[in-house]
């Protein structure tokens, strides 16, 4: 993502509690596209020789958005996430969230004289939130192509929110479990877990001024609950051998901001060699 703002202007949220600044593009390896006023003459452009295959390794480093991403009139075979192998799903988009990667064939097999637009633009389902509508793109030319054609055809993306697209995709990636990688999952399920990790509000402290809805303040939880966050991270205590737990000094329960239910317990005890999923 790009903004025009200073970047600790950008970040000036997490004081106030708000969300995000919308950020004005989404760029593909630092560049906007020829969608955006700024860039026509800077637009990424990727060669590619008809006839062979290539690996595309995608990293979606955007703040918070999900992404489609799709080139035009071209299969995309995902054969990675994660650093992990998959079976291969060929599809003519994808669907890459926050810091999520990626590793996708791309067949080199269209029409040599034509150029072909690479384009992300974001997947928001939530109602009424703010978010960067726009869609940057890049170019694939096929190396020999000397005249650039007088229009270039975008690859077809779901709309912004179109949930069964985006959930169609995620749920179809399945690990590659094979002899060479296998996948060891624990078939005796002992205890099943369901947590949220959810994003809520809670009221504004005396005399701050807060960003969120209602002038109420953002926060994120699991299972409806908040807290102070440790002084110390797991690596930093590791690294200067400092004994643990750390505990942090304050759990903040968003139910009781705005009703009276007792709260859900903190610890959840688990017997040695337990084995759950956790959904």
């Amino acid at each position: 993502e790009w903004w025009k703002e200073d970047i600790m202007t950008v970040l000036d949220f997490v004081a106030s509690g708000g969300q995000p600044i919308d950020s004005d593009a989404y760029t593909i390896n630092g560049q906007p596209g020829n969608l955006y006023p700024c860039s026509n003459n800077d637009t990424f452009k990727m060669k590619v020789k008809y006839g062979k295959t290539y690996l595309l390794r995608l990293v979606n480093a955007d703040m918070n958005e999900i992404l489609f991403f799709g080139i035009a009139k071209h299969n995309l075979t995902v054969v990675g996430v994660d650093a992990t192998y998959t079976k291969q799903l060929t599809r003519d988009y994808i669907v890459i969230s926050p810091g999520q990667t990626m590793d996708c064939l791309l067949h080199a097999d269209q029409d040599q004289n034509q150029y072909y637009y690479m384009a992300a633009k974001p997947y928001v389902n939530g109602v009424g939130v703010d978010f960067d509508t726009t869609t940057t793109t890049a170019i694939v030319q096929y190396k020999g192509t000397q005249q650039i054609p007088s229009s270039i055809e975008l690859p077809i993306l779901p709309p912004f929110n179109d949930t069964a697209s985006a959930t169609n995709f995620s749920f179809s990636i399945r690990s590659l479990n094979t002899k060479l990688h296998p996948s060891s999952v624990p078939l005796n399920i002992t205890k099943r877990i369901v947590s949220t990790i959810s994003v809520n509000v809670f009221p504004c402290p005396p005399g701050q001024t807060c960003a969120g809805p209602n002038g109420t303040r953002l926060a994120a939880s699991m299972n409806n609950i908040s807290f102070v966050n440790p002084p110390i991270d797991i690596l930093e205590a590791y690294f200067y051998q400092i004994n643990g737990p750390h505990i942090p000094p304050t759990f903040v329960d968003l139910h009781r901001c705005f009703d009276r239910r007792p709260p859900p317990l903190h610890p959840m005890p688990l017997s040695h060699g337990a084995a759950f999923p956790l959904q």
